[in-house]
């Protein structure tokens, strides 16, 4: 997409309540903190895994609560893609098409907060600020369509460890069991678990604990959050049972891996 069509930026909301519109495409996504919405009398809530659609010349109020920090991109509703961009610029289009607010997963979310930081570090480039723009609109627009379509959920008998995946990491803080991803994948418990084996030589839960591990690597490396925001956050029942898995997965206590690597 050509540079000028859009731009990502990241924002602190205000706390008193302001409103307004533009002829530019909005999305806005939470990286931290929380802000509340309303988009021609629909109202809603940013906050770290949930954003909102606003179309152009649509009348919208907001206002940050506390401290809050938002992903804002500001899309031309006439951008025109390059011709090897066509299929996917009409999903792109489809998401303006109304207001809506939308939630993203963990994997979205880590994303969003690293390009936070690079937007921070080259704000001087303005190379970058589209082409950041480019990547979270269309990994945005992907979600989104995928999320709304089941048609595809096992090819064969392929399990489809896209759609798992963002599953498990949409749904990350929650206790996850074999049922709810055999679920999505239109399959039985028992002939998902058999399949799930075949394909990645383990099990469902160990597979979650891999996926919760990772990101409770990243975490612990570019956050400041606490551990116990980071244990509860990533679906364990206590700070005891964090410490114990990541120690056994990781060979280091969750505080010890935050000493040594960041």
């Amino acid at each position: 997409m050509r540079e000028n069509n859009m731009q990502a930026r990241t924002a602190h909301l205000a706390t008193r309540v302001g409103s307004h519109k533009h002829w530019h495409h909005q999305v806005i996504i939470g990286i931290s903190g929380e802000a509340d919405f309303e988009i021609e009398g629909l109202g809603g809530k940013v906050d770290e895994y949930s954003g909102c659609i606003v179309p152009s010349n649509e009348q919208h109020s907001f206002c940050g609560v506390n401290d809050n920090n938002v992903f804002i991109l500001d899309i031309d509703p006439q951008f025109i893609p390059y011709p090897e961009q066509t299929d996917t610029i009409e999903d792109v289009r489809r998401l303006f098409d109304g207001r809506r607010y939308f939630s993203i997963d963990q994997q979205m979310h880590l994303m969003l907060f690293s390009l936070a930081n690079e937007l921070r570090l080259f704000k001087d480039d303005s190379s970058v600020k589209p082409m950041v723009a480019g990547l979270v609109l269309q990994s945005l627009s992907h979600r989104l369509i995928t999320s709304a379509s089941s048609a595809q959920r096992l090819y064969g008998e392929r399990l489809d460890m896209n759609l798992i995946r963002q599953y498990v990491h949409a749904h990350i803080d929650e206790k996850i069991q074999v049922s709810d991803l055999a679920s999505i994948c239109g399959l039985s418990p028992s002939h998902f678990y058999q399949k799930f084996r075949e394909k990645t030589g383990a099990s469902p839960h160990q597979y979650l604990i891999h996926e919760r591990v990772k990101v409770a690597k990243f975490l612990l490396t570019k956050t400041h959050k606490t551990l116990t925001d980071i244990c509860f956050s990533l679906g364990f029942s206590s700070q005891s049972a964090f410490t114990n898995t990541f120690t056994k997965k990781a060979g280091l206590s969750p505080s010890q891996y935050r000493q040594k690597h960041q």
